[in-house]
């Protein structure tokens, strides 16, 4: 699309790819999709201009009712620094992903922590001063509980968390996909 590679969908015989694609231009970047994410916030990390992304309405509703649930545990938190949500089929497998099924692939995912800090780490949630694997478990555990509470907007979905490691810290891949998945 405009010269942005979007690749090929693989899909399953249960699903296709996304009914459209969001040209990504600088205006719409700031644009409110939900009361606490933008837009840019889903930005794809593929280089191109303009970018095209997919995002979806469950996926905005649910990373929502984490934040306030995040709010309501005392937490501060603006909103989810969204690490990687929407990838396309080609920029996935370039970064050497070769799951055709990734719920990046659809814009229902999105692997998230809190950074309130600013230093794109995950925040310390126990007091420790340093985000850890610890904090990341809590967050963890705040999206089990929303999930399982089963309210009608959120959809359940796969829920991972990733350990830090030397060149990044924790984070939490969050989903839509309508069934429950854990890794």
């Amino acid at each position: 699309m405009n010269g942005f590679r979007i690749g090929e969908y693989r899909v399953p015989a249960d699903d296709s790819p996304p009914p459209g694609f969001i040209e990504a231009v600088d205006e719409v970047l700031d644009l409110r999709v939900a009361p606490g994410f933008t837009l840019g916030q889903f930005l794809p990390h593929q280089p191109g201009d303009p970018r095209y992304l997919a995002l979806s309405e469950p996926l905005l509703l649910k990373l929502e009712a984490v934040l306030e649930e995040v709010k309501a545990e005392g937490i501060r938190a603006e909103t989810l620094h969204v690490m990687s949500a929407f990838r396309t089929p080609h920029y996935n497998r370039a970064i050497g992903n070769t799951t055709d099924g990734s719920r990046h692939l659809w814009g229902d995912a999105a692997d998230v922590f809190i950074d309130e800090v600013g230093d794109g780490w995950m925040d310390s949630l126990n007091g420790s001063g340093r985000g850890t694997d610890a904090d990341a478990r809590e967050l963890h555990r705040i999206i089990e509980r929303v999930e399982a509470r089963g309210e009608r907007h959120v959809r359940p979905g796969g829920l991972s968390l990733y350990r830090s490691n030397a060149r990044r810290g924790p984070f939490i891949h969050v989903d839509a996909r309508g069934t429950p998945a854990r890794w």
